[in-house]
């Protein structure tokens, strides 16, 4: 969360529910893939997937 806030130079800020939820809409869609996980941190690589709207 820390990250965005500071990759984003301050203009956007996520708290940890939207950011979980974020997450697994995209685990679902298989837009990322969780690659490995430990007692604090998940690993996620990103897909590359073509979409059509």
């Amino acid at each position: 969360m820390k990250s965005v806030e500071i990759m984003s130079k301050g203009s956007f800020a996520i708290g940890p529910a939207s950011l979980y939820t974020s997450i697994k809409k995209l685990l679902d869609g298989g837009l990322i893939k969780l690659t490995g996980e430990s007692h604090q941190k998940k690993f996620i690589l990103l897909q590359t997937k073509v979409l059509n709207f």
